[in-house]
C-alpha cells in the first residue's frame, strides 16, 4: 500500500491507501482547485472593475493573476502525473495478478492431469492383478483337487492297513484345501 500524507490540525499524518484511493483524491483535490481558481477569478474581476482608475491595482492583479495560472496549471500537471503514474502501478497489479491466476490454474491443472494419470496406472495394474490371480488360482486348483484325492486314498489305505474303516471318506476336497468349492473369481468368467 502506498503512504500518503495530509495535515490535519497542522500536524502531518501518514495514511495507508490503495492507488485507487489516491487518485480519487488527487480527482477531488483537482475539482477543488478549479472551483478556488474560478472563485478568485471573480474576485480579480470585480476588484479590476472597482479600481479600474489606479493602473497600480490592475498591474498586481494582473501579476496575481498569471502567478495563480501558473501555479494553477503545474498543479494540475503534478496531480495529472500522479494520476497515470497511480493508474500504471494499478495496472501492473492487476496484470500480475492476472498472471499469478493463470499460474496457479495451470499448477492446479497438471496436479490434476498427474492423478488421472496415476489413477489409470493403478487400474491398469489391478487388472493385471486379477488377470494373474484369476490364472494363478485356475492353475492351482486342479492340482490342490488331485492332492486332496490322493490324501483321501492315502488315507483309506492306511485305514484298511491298521484294519479299521477310512478315516478320511468322508472328506471332500475343499475340505483339505481349506475353501468353498465355488471360487468367486471363477464363477465371474
Amino acid at each position: 500500500m502506498d503512504q500518503t500524507r495530509s495535515a490535519e490540525g497542522g500536524a502531518l499524518v501518514v495514511h495507508d491507501r490503495s492507488s485507487e484511493d489516491i487518485i480519487k483524491q488527487l480527482v477531488g483535490r483537482v475539482d477543488t482547485l478549479s472551483v478556488e481558481y474560478n472563485k478568485i477569478l471573480l474576485a480579480v474581476d470585480d476588484l479590476k472593475k472597482s479600481n479600474q482608475q489606479d493602473q497600480n491595482v490592475k498591474e498586481q492583479l494582473s501579476d496575481i493573476e498569471t502567478r495563480l495560472a501558473q501555479f494553477t496549471q503545474r498543479a494540475l500537471m503534478n496531480h495529472r502525473k500522479r494520476i497515470i503514474q497511480e493508474s500504471t502501478k494499478l495496472a501492473k497489479k492487476l496484470e500480475g495478478l492476472s498472471e499469478n491466476i493463470d499460474q496457479e490454474s495451470e499448477k492446479f491443472e497438471n496436479i490434476l492431469e498427474n492423478a488421472h494419470r496415476k489413477m489409470d496406472e493403478i487400474s491398469e495394474q489391478l487388472q493385471m492383478f486379477q488377470a494373474t490371480f484369476h490364472a494363478t488360482s485356475h492353475a492351482y486348483r486342479y492340482p490342490i483337487t488331485a492332492l486332496s484325492e490322493k490324501v483321501v486314498e492315502l488315507d483309506s489305505r492306511l485305514s484298511i492297513l491298521e484294519g479299521g474303516e477310512g478315516r478320511a471318506e468322508s472328506l471332500e476336497p475343499h475340505d483339505v484345501v481349506g475353501e468353498d468349492h465355488h471360487d468367486p473369481i471363477i464363477m465371474n468368467d
